[in-house]
Protein backbone atom coordinates (compact mmCIF):
# COMPACT_ATOMS: atom_id res chain seq x y z
CA UNK A 1 0.00 0.00 0.00
CA UNK A 2 2.81 2.72 0.77
CA UNK A 3 4.58 4.15 -2.46
CA UNK A 4 7.43 3.12 -3.89
CA UNK A 5 10.05 4.29 -1.35
CA UNK A 6 12.50 2.58 -3.38
CA UNK A 7 12.65 5.42 -5.52
CA UNK A 8 14.13 7.35 -2.87
CA UNK A 9 17.84 7.27 -2.24
CA UNK A 10 18.07 8.41 1.56
CA UNK A 11 21.17 10.79 2.23
CA UNK A 12 24.22 9.95 4.05
CA UNK A 13 24.08 12.62 6.02
CA UNK A 14 23.86 12.48 9.97
CA UNK A 15 23.11 15.32 12.16
CA UNK A 16 23.70 15.82 15.81
CA UNK A 17 20.73 17.65 17.10
CA UNK A 18 22.54 18.68 20.46
CA UNK A 19 24.25 21.60 18.65
CA UNK A 20 21.20 23.87 17.41
CA UNK A 21 21.80 27.48 16.62
CA UNK A 22 19.98 29.74 19.01
CA UNK A 23 17.18 30.78 16.93
CA UNK A 24 16.67 27.07 14.83
CA UNK A 25 13.32 25.67 15.87
CA UNK A 26 13.00 22.99 18.31
CA UNK A 27 12.52 19.27 17.20
CA UNK A 28 10.07 16.88 18.74
CA UNK A 29 9.08 13.44 19.24
CA UNK A 30 6.16 12.58 16.96
CA UNK A 31 4.50 10.23 19.61
CA UNK A 32 4.12 13.02 22.39
CA UNK A 33 2.32 15.37 20.23
CA UNK A 34 -1.42 15.55 21.43
CA UNK A 35 -3.11 15.26 17.66
CA UNK A 36 -0.60 12.22 17.21
CA UNK A 37 -3.29 9.60 17.56
CA UNK A 38 -6.03 10.86 15.56
CA UNK A 39 -4.93 9.45 11.92
CA UNK A 40 -5.23 6.72 11.09
CA UNK A 41 -1.86 6.28 9.35
CA UNK A 42 -0.17 6.70 12.37
CA UNK A 43 0.80 10.16 11.77
CA UNK A 44 3.53 9.28 9.50
CA UNK A 45 4.75 6.48 11.53
CA UNK A 46 4.10 4.02 8.65
CA UNK A 47 6.89 5.71 6.39
CA UNK A 48 9.98 5.09 6.68
CA UNK A 49 11.20 8.43 6.81
CA UNK A 50 10.63 8.51 10.30
CA UNK A 51 9.82 12.27 10.40
CA UNK A 52 6.94 14.81 8.98
CA UNK A 53 5.79 17.86 9.61
CA UNK A 54 3.00 17.65 12.53
CA UNK A 55 -0.47 19.58 11.80
CA UNK A 56 -1.99 20.70 15.85
CA UNK A 57 -5.35 20.10 14.10
CA UNK A 58 -6.84 17.69 15.22
CA UNK A 59 -7.61 14.68 12.53
CA UNK A 60 -5.64 16.29 10.38
CA UNK A 61 -2.97 14.58 8.08
CA UNK A 62 0.82 15.35 9.04
CA UNK A 63 3.02 15.81 5.88
CA UNK A 64 5.35 12.96 5.73
CA UNK A 65 8.84 13.10 5.33
CA UNK A 66 9.75 10.46 2.33
CA UNK A 67 13.49 8.85 3.06
CA UNK A 68 15.20 11.28 0.84
CA UNK A 69 14.39 13.73 3.44
CA UNK A 70 14.53 11.87 6.47
CA UNK A 71 18.31 11.98 8.17
CA UNK A 72 18.29 15.38 7.72
CA UNK A 73 14.70 16.51 8.24
CA UNK A 74 15.50 18.17 11.36
CA UNK A 75 17.56 20.53 10.60
CA UNK A 76 16.57 21.01 7.16
CA UNK A 77 12.73 21.51 7.26
CA UNK A 78 10.31 24.53 6.53
CA UNK A 79 7.44 22.94 8.31
CA UNK A 80 6.47 25.90 9.81
CA UNK A 81 5.70 27.98 6.84
CA UNK A 82 3.86 25.77 5.51
CA UNK A 83 0.40 24.93 5.55
CA UNK A 84 -1.84 21.56 6.70
CA UNK A 85 -4.70 20.60 4.77
CA UNK A 86 -7.08 22.48 6.69
CA UNK A 87 -5.20 25.98 5.78
CA UNK A 88 -3.69 26.31 8.99
CA UNK A 89 0.14 26.33 9.61
CA UNK A 90 2.20 23.09 10.42
CA UNK A 91 3.22 23.00 14.17
CA UNK A 92 6.85 22.37 13.36
CA UNK A 93 8.99 18.98 12.98
CA UNK A 94 9.13 15.53 14.77
CA UNK A 95 10.86 12.55 14.40
CA UNK A 96 9.53 9.19 15.10
CA UNK A 97 11.17 6.26 16.86
CA UNK A 98 13.53 4.66 14.15
CA UNK A 99 14.95 8.05 13.17
CA UNK A 100 18.85 8.39 13.64
CA UNK A 101 18.21 11.42 16.04
CA UNK A 102 14.69 10.64 17.57
CA UNK A 103 16.78 10.49 20.83
CA UNK A 104 17.98 13.86 20.96
CA UNK A 105 14.48 15.20 19.85
CA UNK A 106 12.01 17.27 22.20
CA UNK A 107 9.25 16.11 24.13
CA UNK A 108 6.07 18.09 23.33
CA UNK A 109 6.05 20.69 25.86
CA UNK A 110 2.59 22.25 24.51
CA UNK A 111 4.18 25.05 22.79
CA UNK A 112 5.55 25.72 19.60
CA UNK A 113 8.16 28.09 17.26
CA UNK A 114 6.13 31.03 15.34
CA UNK A 115 7.77 30.91 11.82
CA UNK A 116 9.87 33.92 13.12
CA UNK A 117 11.05 32.02 16.15
CA UNK A 118 10.53 34.93 17.89
CA UNK A 119 7.09 34.13 19.97
CA UNK A 120 4.78 31.44 20.66
CA UNK A 121 1.94 30.03 18.63
CA UNK A 122 -0.92 29.61 21.24
CA UNK A 123 -2.53 25.17 20.51
CA UNK A 124 -5.55 26.23 18.35
CA UNK A 125 -8.95 25.37 20.08
CA UNK A 126 -9.87 21.76 18.96
CA UNK A 127 -13.56 21.64 16.76
CA UNK A 128 -16.00 19.77 17.06
CA UNK A 129 -15.28 15.96 16.30
CA UNK A 130 -16.16 14.86 12.83
CA UNK A 131 -18.49 12.02 12.92
CA UNK A 132 -16.47 10.35 9.54
CA UNK A 133 -13.59 12.28 8.92
CA UNK A 134 -13.19 10.84 5.39
CA UNK A 135 -16.06 12.50 4.60
CA UNK A 136 -14.41 15.77 5.33
CA UNK A 137 -14.08 18.78 2.90
CA UNK A 138 -10.47 19.47 2.08
CA UNK A 139 -9.28 22.34 -0.02
CA UNK A 140 -8.52 21.99 -3.85
CA UNK A 141 -4.53 20.77 -4.12
CA UNK A 142 -2.30 21.54 -7.06
CA UNK A 143 0.25 19.64 -8.64
CA UNK A 144 3.73 19.49 -7.25
CA UNK A 145 5.38 18.57 -10.22
CA UNK A 146 8.04 21.35 -11.47
CA UNK A 147 7.13 23.89 -13.86
CA UNK A 148 7.48 22.61 -17.81
CA UNK A 149 7.06 19.07 -16.53
CA UNK A 150 5.01 17.21 -18.94
CA UNK A 151 3.15 14.39 -18.18
CA UNK A 152 4.21 11.07 -20.25
CA UNK A 153 1.25 9.88 -22.62
CA UNK A 154 -0.86 13.09 -22.22
CA UNK A 155 -1.00 13.99 -25.91
CA UNK A 156 -3.05 11.59 -27.11
CA UNK A 157 -1.67 10.85 -30.82
CA UNK A 158 1.93 9.47 -29.80
CA UNK A 159 2.46 5.99 -31.14
CA UNK A 160 -1.20 5.58 -31.03
CA UNK A 161 -1.76 3.37 -33.79
CA UNK A 162 -5.01 3.84 -36.30
CA UNK A 163 -5.88 0.43 -35.65
CA UNK A 164 -6.75 1.37 -31.89
CA UNK A 165 -10.16 1.10 -30.34
CA UNK A 166 -10.03 4.89 -30.03
CA UNK A 167 -10.90 7.36 -26.56
CA UNK A 168 -14.22 8.85 -27.33
CA UNK A 169 -15.17 11.33 -23.97
CA UNK A 170 -18.34 12.36 -23.04
CA UNK A 171 -19.22 15.71 -24.02
CA UNK A 172 -20.00 18.48 -21.55
CA UNK A 173 -17.91 16.22 -18.43
CA UNK A 174 -14.64 17.02 -16.76
CA UNK A 175 -13.20 15.49 -13.75
CA UNK A 176 -9.51 16.54 -12.10
CA UNK A 177 -10.29 20.13 -12.21
CA UNK A 178 -7.87 22.25 -13.90
CA UNK A 179 -4.89 19.96 -12.76
CA UNK A 180 -2.45 18.29 -16.17
CA UNK A 181 -4.79 14.56 -15.06
CA UNK A 182 -8.04 16.91 -15.79
CA UNK A 183 -10.28 13.80 -17.76
CA UNK A 184 -13.73 13.43 -19.26
CA UNK A 185 -16.06 10.86 -19.21
CA UNK A 186 -16.23 7.81 -21.72
CA UNK A 187 -18.73 8.53 -24.55
CA UNK A 188 -22.13 7.01 -24.28
CA UNK A 189 -21.59 3.48 -26.26
CA UNK A 190 -17.94 3.66 -25.56
CA UNK A 191 -16.23 0.29 -24.41
CA UNK A 192 -12.93 -1.12 -24.04
CA UNK A 193 -12.66 -3.92 -26.64
CA UNK A 194 -15.78 -5.64 -24.91
CA UNK A 195 -18.02 -5.37 -27.75
CA UNK A 196 -15.38 -7.11 -30.02
CA UNK A 197 -14.65 -9.96 -27.91
CA UNK A 198 -14.23 -13.14 -29.80
CA UNK A 199 -17.11 -15.88 -29.69
CA UNK A 200 -16.08 -18.17 -26.52
CA UNK A 201 -15.92 -21.32 -28.44
CA UNK A 202 -13.85 -24.51 -28.73
CA UNK A 203 -10.89 -24.71 -25.81
CA UNK A 204 -9.08 -21.47 -24.81
CA UNK A 205 -5.70 -20.55 -24.29
CA UNK A 206 -5.10 -20.24 -20.67
CA UNK A 207 -3.01 -17.29 -19.90
CA UNK A 208 -1.66 -17.19 -16.01
CA UNK A 209 -0.82 -13.72 -14.49
CA UNK A 210 0.81 -12.94 -10.89
CA UNK A 211 0.14 -9.25 -9.27
CA UNK A 212 2.80 -8.95 -6.60
CA UNK A 213 3.54 -5.61 -4.66
CA UNK A 214 6.99 -6.27 -3.31
CA UNK A 215 6.84 -3.97 -0.38
CA UNK A 216 10.80 -2.99 -1.37
CA UNK A 217 11.85 -0.76 0.74
CA UNK A 218 11.37 -3.44 3.37
CA UNK A 219 11.48 -7.07 2.16
CA UNK A 220 15.08 -6.26 -0.07
CA UNK A 221 16.39 -3.00 1.93
CA UNK A 222 16.02 -3.85 5.17
CA UNK A 223 15.64 -7.50 5.20
CA UNK A 224 18.01 -7.54 2.70
CA UNK A 225 15.43 -10.18 0.91
CA UNK A 226 14.50 -12.42 3.85
CA UNK A 227 16.10 -15.38 2.40
CA UNK A 228 14.66 -15.22 -0.71
CA UNK A 229 11.08 -14.96 0.31
CA UNK A 230 9.51 -13.81 -2.33
CA UNK A 231 11.40 -15.07 -5.56
CA UNK A 232 10.21 -18.78 -3.81
CA UNK A 233 6.94 -17.88 -3.67
CA UNK A 234 7.17 -16.48 -7.41
CA UNK A 235 9.19 -19.81 -8.37
CA UNK A 236 7.07 -22.63 -7.09
CA UNK A 237 3.26 -20.65 -7.53
CA UNK A 238 4.17 -20.67 -11.48
CA UNK A 239 4.36 -20.81 -14.12
CA UNK A 240 3.20 -17.66 -15.27
CA UNK A 241 2.54 -15.90 -18.84
CA UNK A 242 3.01 -12.43 -17.20
CA UNK A 243 3.83 -10.81 -14.02
CA UNK A 244 3.17 -7.44 -12.98
CA UNK A 245 4.89 -5.81 -9.55
CA UNK A 246 4.46 -2.51 -7.83
CA UNK A 247 7.32 -1.58 -5.62
CA UNK A 248 9.56 -2.95 -7.33
CA UNK A 249 12.69 -1.21 -8.20
CA UNK A 250 14.72 -3.63 -9.95
CA UNK A 251 12.55 -6.40 -12.40
CA UNK A 252 15.63 -7.97 -13.31
CA UNK A 253 17.06 -8.85 -9.77
CA UNK A 254 13.36 -10.42 -8.90
CA UNK A 255 13.53 -12.67 -12.49
CA UNK A 256 17.27 -13.46 -11.44
CA UNK A 257 15.92 -14.37 -7.84
CA UNK A 258 12.83 -16.41 -8.95
CA UNK A 259 15.30 -18.38 -11.08
CA UNK A 260 13.61 -16.74 -14.74
CA UNK A 261 16.01 -14.34 -15.98
CA UNK A 262 16.45 -16.75 -18.97
CA UNK A 263 12.97 -17.00 -20.49
CA UNK A 264 11.39 -13.80 -18.89
CA UNK A 265 11.66 -10.11 -20.71
CA UNK A 266 11.48 -7.65 -17.77
CA UNK A 267 10.09 -4.01 -18.63
CA UNK A 268 10.41 -1.42 -15.96
CA UNK A 269 10.44 2.33 -17.62
CA UNK A 270 8.99 4.58 -14.21
CA UNK A 271 7.83 4.42 -10.67
CA UNK A 272 9.16 1.39 -9.92
CA UNK A 273 6.38 -0.42 -11.77
CA UNK A 274 7.86 -3.51 -13.16
CA UNK A 275 6.20 -6.13 -15.81
CA UNK A 276 7.43 -9.10 -17.19
CA UNK A 277 6.43 -12.11 -19.63
CA UNK A 278 7.68 -14.99 -20.90
CA UNK A 279 9.89 -14.75 -24.14
CA UNK A 280 9.59 -17.89 -25.21
CA UNK A 281 5.77 -18.17 -25.69
CA UNK A 282 5.28 -14.03 -26.23
CA UNK A 283 6.58 -11.65 -28.67
CA UNK A 284 6.53 -8.02 -27.54
CA UNK A 285 4.55 -5.60 -30.34
CA UNK A 286 4.76 -2.64 -28.13
CA UNK A 287 5.22 -0.99 -24.34
CA UNK A 288 5.65 2.28 -22.60
CA UNK A 289 3.58 3.77 -20.23
CA UNK A 290 1.70 6.73 -19.19
CA UNK A 291 1.12 9.07 -16.49
CA UNK A 292 -2.31 8.98 -14.64
CA UNK A 293 -2.78 10.93 -11.15
CA UNK A 294 -0.60 12.08 -8.59
CA UNK A 295 -0.25 11.96 -4.97
CA UNK A 296 -2.43 14.00 -2.34
CA UNK A 297 -0.77 16.51 -0.63
CA UNK A 298 -1.37 14.51 2.80
CA UNK A 299 1.36 11.82 1.27
CA UNK A 300 2.95 12.95 -1.88
CA UNK A 301 5.71 11.19 -3.56
CA UNK A 302 4.91 12.49 -7.13
CA UNK A 303 2.98 11.19 -10.15
CA UNK A 304 1.68 7.65 -10.59
CA UNK A 305 1.77 5.73 -13.61
CA UNK A 306 0.19 2.99 -15.97
CA UNK A 307 2.61 0.92 -17.43
CA UNK A 308 1.51 -1.39 -20.23
CA UNK A 309 3.29 -4.06 -23.31
CA UNK A 310 0.76 -5.33 -26.17
CA UNK A 311 2.17 -8.86 -26.47
CA UNK A 312 1.32 -11.97 -28.99
CA UNK A 313 0.96 -15.39 -28.33
CA UNK A 314 3.64 -17.18 -30.62
CA UNK A 315 1.69 -20.00 -31.67
CA UNK A 316 -1.68 -18.64 -32.02
CA UNK A 317 -1.56 -15.26 -32.95
CA UNK A 318 -3.59 -14.05 -29.80
CA UNK A 319 -2.91 -10.84 -28.81
CA UNK A 320 -3.31 -9.61 -25.19
CA UNK A 321 -2.71 -5.60 -23.76
CA UNK A 322 -1.32 -6.08 -20.33
CA UNK A 323 -1.43 -2.91 -18.06
CA UNK A 324 0.17 -2.85 -14.43
CA UNK A 325 -1.08 0.00 -12.31
CA UNK A 326 -0.01 1.30 -8.64
CA UNK A 327 -2.45 3.91 -7.31
CA UNK A 328 -1.87 7.65 -5.82
CA UNK A 329 -1.83 7.44 -2.31
CA UNK A 330 -3.09 8.16 0.58
CA UNK A 331 -5.65 4.98 0.12
CA UNK A 332 -8.59 6.92 1.88
CA UNK A 333 -8.34 9.62 -0.61
CA UNK A 334 -8.69 7.90 -3.98
CA UNK A 335 -7.27 9.09 -7.28
CA UNK A 336 -5.28 11.66 -5.39
CA UNK A 337 -5.32 15.44 -6.19
CA UNK A 338 -6.68 14.38 -9.72
CA UNK A 339 -9.94 12.36 -7.52
CA UNK A 340 -11.14 8.59 -8.55
CA UNK A 341 -13.24 9.60 -11.68
CA UNK A 342 -9.70 10.94 -13.47
CA UNK A 343 -7.77 8.17 -12.58
CA UNK A 344 -10.27 5.56 -13.70
CA UNK A 345 -11.00 7.39 -16.84
CA UNK A 346 -7.36 7.70 -17.94
CA UNK A 347 -6.80 4.44 -17.57
CA UNK A 348 -9.30 3.85 -19.67
CA UNK A 349 -7.85 6.41 -22.16
CA UNK A 350 -5.30 4.41 -22.15
CA UNK A 351 -6.56 1.04 -22.94
CA UNK A 352 -9.04 2.60 -25.53
CA UNK A 353 -5.84 4.43 -27.27
CA UNK A 354 -2.94 1.21 -26.76
CA UNK A 355 -5.65 -1.95 -27.28
CA UNK A 356 -6.95 -3.16 -30.95
CA UNK A 357 -10.67 -4.81 -31.64
CA UNK A 358 -10.38 -8.25 -30.70
CA UNK A 359 -7.41 -8.22 -28.34
CA UNK A 360 -7.63 -9.28 -24.62
CA UNK A 361 -6.93 -6.60 -22.01
CA UNK A 362 -5.93 -7.85 -18.59
CA UNK A 363 -5.43 -4.79 -15.74
CA UNK A 364 -3.61 -5.16 -12.67
CA UNK A 365 -1.91 -3.79 -9.43
CA UNK A 366 -2.23 -2.19 -6.67
CA UNK A 367 -4.67 1.31 -6.94
CA UNK A 368 -4.13 2.29 -3.46
CA UNK A 369 -7.98 2.73 -2.96
CA UNK A 370 -10.16 0.78 -1.03
CA UNK A 371 -12.71 -1.94 -2.45
CA UNK A 372 -15.67 0.73 -2.05
CA UNK A 373 -13.84 3.55 -3.84
CA UNK A 374 -15.32 5.23 -6.92
CA UNK A 375 -12.21 4.25 -9.19
CA UNK A 376 -13.58 0.91 -8.93
CA UNK A 377 -16.67 1.79 -9.34
CA UNK A 378 -15.86 3.58 -12.56
CA UNK A 379 -13.83 0.71 -13.73
CA UNK A 380 -16.42 -1.84 -13.20
CA UNK A 381 -18.77 -0.07 -15.83
CA UNK A 382 -16.06 -0.96 -18.32
CA UNK A 383 -14.13 -4.02 -17.58
CA UNK A 384 -14.83 -7.06 -15.52
CA UNK A 385 -13.43 -7.16 -12.09
CA UNK A 386 -11.72 -10.69 -12.09
CA UNK A 387 -9.93 -10.93 -8.41
CA UNK A 388 -9.30 -8.74 -5.53
CA UNK A 389 -7.11 -9.46 -2.32
CA UNK A 390 -7.67 -8.86 0.83
CA UNK A 391 -4.54 -7.09 1.74
CA UNK A 392 -5.28 -3.55 3.09
CA UNK A 393 -9.00 -3.54 2.24
CA UNK A 394 -9.06 -4.89 -1.63
CA UNK A 395 -6.34 -2.42 -2.71
CA UNK A 396 -5.02 -5.29 -5.24
CA UNK A 397 -7.32 -5.97 -8.08
CA UNK A 398 -7.45 -7.48 -11.80
CA UNK A 399 -9.74 -6.59 -14.32
CA UNK A 400 -10.82 -7.49 -17.92
CA UNK A 401 -12.54 -6.86 -21.02
CA UNK A 402 -12.63 -10.24 -22.55
CA UNK A 403 -11.11 -12.50 -20.73
CA UNK A 404 -12.54 -15.86 -19.00
CA UNK A 405 -11.92 -16.50 -15.43
CA UNK A 406 -10.51 -19.61 -14.67
CA UNK A 407 -9.06 -19.91 -11.74
CA UNK A 408 -8.14 -17.37 -8.87
CA UNK A 409 -5.30 -17.76 -6.02
CA UNK A 410 -4.00 -15.73 -2.78
CA UNK A 411 -0.56 -16.99 -2.73
CA UNK A 412 0.20 -15.43 0.54
CA UNK A 413 2.70 -12.24 1.00
CA UNK A 414 6.65 -14.25 1.12
CA UNK A 415 7.44 -11.57 2.91
CA UNK A 416 5.49 -8.54 1.49
CA UNK A 417 2.60 -6.49 3.32
CA UNK A 418 0.31 -7.71 0.32
CA UNK A 419 -0.41 -10.98 -0.99
CA UNK A 420 0.74 -11.85 -4.15
CA UNK A 421 -2.69 -12.85 -6.66
CA UNK A 422 -2.79 -15.23 -9.11
CA UNK A 423 -5.35 -15.43 -12.02
CA UNK A 424 -5.74 -18.06 -14.72
CA UNK A 425 -7.42 -16.36 -17.60
CA UNK A 426 -9.18 -18.23 -20.80
CA UNK A 427 -8.66 -16.08 -24.01
CA UNK A 428 -10.10 -16.88 -27.41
Amino acid sequence: MLTLLCMRSASAARIDLSIHETDAPTVYKCDTIPTYAADPLRACASVPGDAACFSLTPETFWSCAGTRKGPDFATANHCVTMHDPNGHFYGGACLHEGHAQYAAASNWDGAVAAPDHSAPLPSPPPPAPSADRRRRQRHPETSRMQPGWIPMGRDGHSGISGDAIGWERQPGTSFGGDLWCEAGAPAVGWSPGSTTCPERVGEPLQVKILTYNLFWWNLFGVRNGNGNSAGNLIRDSGPFDFMGFQECSDVQHVLNTAGLAGEFTGYSPANAIGMAWNNRDWRELAKGYVDVAEDSHLQWYGVRSAVYARLQHRHTGKITLLVNHHGPLPTHVPGGICGPEATAYNILRLIGERAHHGDAVFLLGDFNAYKEATTFVELQKYLTLAHRGTAFNGVDEFYTNCGEVLETNNLGTGGSDHEALKVTFGIY
